[in-house]
């Protein structure tokens, strides 16, 4: 079951009810204002109004004169309740363009779509397009919170077919994935989440959307990838088989074929970031691969370079968003995309460098290194004794690792009291860390490892 949505009305109730059918048809679970004999008169009417009102997340609010009376009472307070309960996005207010509809001197008509109502039929079918149309909703959260809260969004995935109804439209679930498999990454449980979204994609794949089945697509399949990693021999680095390689780089290929994209929402703004970002992780894995020829290993660099920059340009649009802005996403899972994409982009510019014997790339490569420390460094201090003490710690981690980089490679472009304030902080999180679970995880072999080579500096 979709959404729940509840439909107040005034005038005619055929509307209304014609309204709820073809929803109801959509796998929507609606409930007219009212009761089924329209008995306002009613003993308890208005207690089960707002019965009805507290069941739903989404409203539908039809505009209608009533012969010779205008506009119900009725339907101010029924608006007034949505609105403040639902919020402004999730209440989608309709008249009939014909009408000329009296409000309140306090209120006008700006609010209310005008929609055609040559036939009442018309009328029914233009207020179930407005309605699909409205379902583009963007995610007004700061994701960063989303994903410190994961639960929250389990419990989405979890209610959205439900007998109890969904909390959020389709389009806004294809968003909470991301978010969500973001949240697997730091929280560092993908197998876990991995099985969830493939029991969701078994149970509901027929009744997705198109923008539902492209995120849960992805998902799983960049999940799938991650927990098939596998380390080489005594460096600490990560790969990937040339078969998980390959299903992966296809899902990728897939998704990002040009089509006829909806752009009323943000859905796509946030896919594409997601699709590149982790597509140039996934060229910089299979480079790693020790079977990977000298050339092949090159053109593999290269495309990690392209991607990378496919995948700044894709930030750059994310950064104008007006949501993205109000939330406060772009000191928050903006610029935690951005370390990643410096941090590889460093290291495939770096291995590039050296294959092709180009100084000036590899120096190119430590620009991007400098950048990717800076922002961790401002993240780790940002968000210390504000998040989950495990989502912290990767952030902190992967401070450290770029510390240690900065260091191996960036050296002569620190002070020396920077260094060793540097050295002291890699120190400590070494010595912080307690259990072989901990030690065995890659990026702490790395830091580990890197800083035995840059004790002498």
């Amino acid at each position: 079951m979709k959404d729940k949505v509840f439909i107040a009305w005034s005038g005619s109730r055929t509307v209304a009810a014609e309204v709820c059918r073809k929803l109801m048809k959509e796998d929507f679970l609606c409930l007219v204002g009212g009761n089924d004999q329209n008995e306002v008169q009613a003993v308890g009417i208005a207690e089960a109004v707002v019965a009805q009102m507290k069941e739903c997340n989404q409203a539908i609010v039809i505009f209608q004169n009533r012969d010779k009376e205008g506009i119900s009472g009725n339907l101010f307070f029924e608006l007034g309740y949505v609105f403040a309960v639902y919020g402004a996005e999730k209440v989608h207010c309709v008249r009939r363009r014909s009408d000329e509809i009296r409000l309140p001197s306090d209120l006008d008509n700006a609010f209310i779509e005008p929609l055609d109502d040559e036939t009442e039929e018309i009328f029914v079918d233009s207020i179930v397009k407005y309605f699909f149309k409205r379902q583009k909703m963007t995610v007004e959260k700061n994701k960063m919170e989303l994903i410190n809260n994961r639960h929250n969004i389990r419990n989405l995935i979890n209610s959205h077919y439900s007998k109890e109804g969904s909390r959020c439209s389709d389009y806004e679930l294809a968003q909470y994935v991301l978010f969500y498999v973001q949240a697997a990454h730091m929280f560092r449980d993908e197998q876990e989440v991995l099985e969830e979204l493939r029991r969701f994609n078994h149970d509901h794949y027929s009744r997705f959307s198109r923008e539902l089945g492209l995120s849960v697509k992805f998902s799983i399949a960049y999940l799938k990838m991650t927990t098939e990693l596998l380390k080489n021999d005594g460096g600490g680095e990560v790969y990937v088989t040339y078969e998980t390689f390959d299903e992966f780089d296809h899902v990728c290929s897939l998704i990002m074929k040009p089509d006829d994209e909806d752009d009323v929402g943000d859905f796509y703004l946030w896919l594409h970031t997601f699709v590149y970002e982790t597509w140039n992780f996934a060229y910089l894995l299979i480079a790693e691969n020790p079977d990977e020829r000298a050339e092949d290993r090159a053109d593999s660099l290269r495309e990690a370079v392209r991607l990378g920059e496919e995948a700044l340009q894709a930030l750059e649009c994310l950064e104008q968003n007006e949501t993205v802005k109000r939330v406060n996403d772009l000191n928050g899972i903006i610029a935690l995309f951005r370390s990643y994409l410096f941090r590889n982009q460093f290291v495939a510019m770096r291995d590039l460098g050296q294959i092709e014997k180009d100084p000036a790339m590899e120096q190119e490569a430590v620009k991007y290194l400098l950048m990717a420390k800076t922002i961790r460094a401002t993240m780790a201090e940002s968000y210390k004794g504000t998040l989950d003490s495990k989502l912290y710690g990767h952030l902190a981690m992967e401070n450290y690792l770029a510390s240690c980089e900065c260091l191996m490679y960036a050296g002569e472009q620190i002070d020396s009291r920077e260094i060793r304030s540097l050295k002291r902080g890699i120190r400590g999180f070494i010595d912080s860390l307690e259990t072989e679970r901990q030690q065995s995880y890659v990026y702490i072999e790395q830091i580990m490892k890197l800083y035995d080579e840059i004790k002498s500096l």
